[in-house]
C-alpha cells in the first residue's frame, strides 16, 4: 500500500503482509506524506529499531517492517504480526507515528501476557523539524536534523550525528554515541555506561547518574553545567578554549586537570581560569571523578 504526498488530516492504520514463509512472516509498508519543513513530527517506538535520516524534500517517507516476536511458535507469531498495525495520524504540519498492538493476542486464557512483534522504522524527513521521539527498547540512528529536538530513550542504544538547535536527550539504561551536536544541548543519562560525545559546540547541561561520560573536541560558546553522581566524566576541550570553571565536590569526588588552570579555593569548592577566562563551566560532582583535558 503506497500513499503519495498526503496533505489532508487523516488517520491511517497500515500493515500489508508479504508473501514469506510462516516461520519468517513479516508485514511491510511504504508511505510518503507531504510535510512542511519545521513542522512537528512525533514517533513512538517499542521493541524494534529506528533509523531516522534527513533529506531536502518537503515530504516524509515512512518504511516499516513488522517482524514476529522471538521465542514463540509459528501460530502465535502469525497472529501477533497480523494483529499489529502502524498508526499515522495528522497532516502536513503535524504528524504522529506509532504502532497499534491492540490486535496482538494474549498467550492463553491462563497467561494474559503478550509477546510483541518487532517494529522496524526507516524514516526520511526534512532537515528542519520539531521532533519528539519516545523510544523504548529500540536501537536508534538519528542523522542530520536541526530545530527543537526532544529525544527520550529507554533501554536503547543510540547513534546521533549532525544535530543542531535546542537538543534535549534523556537516556536510561542504554548507550549513546554522538558526533557533531551544536547549539544548546541538555543531556540526562541514568545507568548508562557508554556515553561518548564528540564535537559538542555551544552550551550543554549534563545530568548523569551512575553513568560514565566521555566528551571530546568540546567547544564551549556559552555557560554550561555538569552534575554527576556516581560516575566519571572525561572532558576534552578544543585547543585554546577560554574557560572559567567553578567546581563543587563532595568528599568522595575527585577533580583533575591536565590544563594550566590556576585554582583558587579549598578542596571541595574552587574556581579557575583557562586562557584568560570565558564561558562558565559549573561542575557539581558526588562520588565521581572529573578529568579535564585538551587536545
Amino acid at each position: 500500500m503506497l500513499n503519495r504526498c498526503r496533505h489532508l488530516a487523516a488517520i491511517v492504520l497500515v500493515g500489508v503482509a508479504t508473501a514469506t514463509p510462516l516461520a519468517a512472516q513479516e508485514k511491510t509498508f511504504d508511505e510518503t506524506w507531504e510535510f512542511v519543513a519545521g513542522s512537528r513530527l512525533a514517533l513512538e517506538a517499542l521493541c524494534g529499531s529506528v533509523q531516522l535520516t534527513s533529506w531536502n524534500r518537503d515530504e516524509i517517507e515512512i518504511q516499516v517492517r513488522i517482524g514476529p516476536p522471538p521465542d514463540v511458535d509459528e501460530n502465535y507469531a502469525r497472529q501477533a504480526v497480523d494483529g499489529t498495525a502502524v498508526e499515522i495520524r495528522g497532516n502536513r504540519r503535524s504528524l504522529r507515528i506509532r504502532a497499534d498492538y491492540s490486535g496482538v493476542p494474549t498467550r492463553s486464557q491462563l497467561d494474559r501476557s503478550r509477546n510483541l512483534p518487532r517494529v522496524h522504522y526507516d524514516i526520511r524527513a526534512p532537515r528542519t523539524v520539531d521532533l519528539d521521539l519516545d523510544i523504548d527498547r529500540s536501537d536508534t540512528t538519528l542523522t542530520g536534523f536541526t530545530g527543537r529536538l526532544v529525544l527520550d530513550f529507554d533501554r536503547s542504544n543510540v547513534v546521533a550525528r549532525d544535530l543542531d538547535g535546542i537538543v534535549t536527550i534523556a537516556l536510561e539504561r542504554g548507550s549513546l554515541e554522538a558526533n557533531g551536536l551544536t547549539g544548546s544541548l541538555a543531556l540526562d543519562v541514568d545507568r548508562s555506561d557508554n556515553i561518548a560525545l564528540e564535537g559538542v559546540e555551544g552550551s550543554f547541561q549534563l545530568n548523569a547518574d551512575r553513568s560514565n561520560v566521555t566528551m571530546t573536541a568540546t567547544r564551549l560558546g556559552d555557560d554550561s553545567v555538569v552534575a554527576i553522581d556516581r560516575g566519571d566524566l572525561d572532558l576534552d576541550l578544543v585547543e585554546r578554549q577560554p574557560l572559567t570553571i567553578e567546581v563543587d565536590l563532595s568528599q568522595r569526588a575527585d577533580f583533575t586537570s591536565d590544563l594550566p588552570i590556576t585554582l583558587q579555593g579549598d578542596g571541595e569548592e574552587f574556581t579557575g581560569v583557562l586562557n584568560g577566562g570565558g564561558p562558565i563551566l559549573h561542575v557539581i560532582a558526588d562520588r565521581s571523578t572529573i578529568r579535564l583535558r585538551s587536545r
